[in-house]
């Protein structure tokens, strides 16, 4: 028989995607031809340049080889990974999976205000604070030690920061509401950076409906009206 489905299982268990891996994998997968891909994946999500570059792998994939990706999570689908989800056609989840974060935290600093002592223990590190600890530095151009814990940050350092996170919170919440057709005030105001479960995340159009990676095997040959299909799973 031709190979018309192929359901890719990107992951088992929420571990560490390789987008070089990913897009190898799907070069592999074109040589089957396949009519249809269902990826399921559970993702918390990741780092942001990881994220855009596997969106892109997928929306790529899908426009050149003229194919049909559904999307399905079986657990979390979340902040990263939803961005990413947001390559398929349709995006499912089974019930009682978690879907949502639709935000970008940056990088936290931690100031330690007049540190006496760093120790680590068994419970981890610990810092005794008053007047003490001497610390010197060799830079050279303004903030440089970016993140240091024995200073503050300033207020252009934090701004500078803050206009990072903002522009990619620009960029997430747009693609969201363009590919979902949701308004963007409606993510901004309703939705945030919440976690739904799989009712309400389909009640708020995060995702197309609630169904186990068969159902959505099935749905997937329904809509490509295919009378004859063979499927093909590949597993990490």
């Amino acid at each position: 028989k031709p190979t018309d489905i192929l359901e890719y299982s990107l992951i088992n268990s929420i571990d560490a995607i390789y987008v070089s891996e990913f897009i190898k994998d799907l070069e592999e997968i074109k040589l089957h031809n396949p009519k249809g891909i269902v990826i399921s994946i559970d993702s918390p999500g990741g780092s942001v340049s990881a994220t855009y570059n596997l969106y892109n792998a997928i929306e790529k994939f899908k426009i050149n080889n003229n194919i049909k990706i559904f999307l399905h999570t079986d657990e979390l689908l979340a902040s990263g990974g939803y961005w990413a989800a947001l390559s398929s056609d349709k995006i499912y989840a089974s019930y009682g999976a978690m879907i949502g974060s639709i935000g970008v935290r940056g990088p936290d600093w931690i100031y330690y205000d007049n540190p006496i002592s760093i120790s680590t223990g068994i419970l981890g590190q610990t810092v005794e604070t008053k007047d003490g600890i001497k610390k010197y530095n060799t830079i050279a151009g303004r903030s440089k030690d970016l993140f240091d814990s024995f200073r503050m940050p300033t207020k252009k350092e934090i701004e500078s920061l803050q206009d990072i996170v903002n522009g990619i919170y620009d960029d997430f919440v747009n693609i969201v509401a363009k590919k979902r057709s949701i308004e963007n005030n409606f993510i901004t105001e309703n939705l945030g950076a919440l976690i739904f479960n799989a009712k309400k995340a389909k009640e708020n159009y995060l995702i197309d409906d609630i169904k186990n990676l068969q159902e959505v095997i099935n749905e997937i040959v329904k809509e490509l009206k295919l009378p004859d299909y063979q499927i093909i799973t590949k597993k990490r």
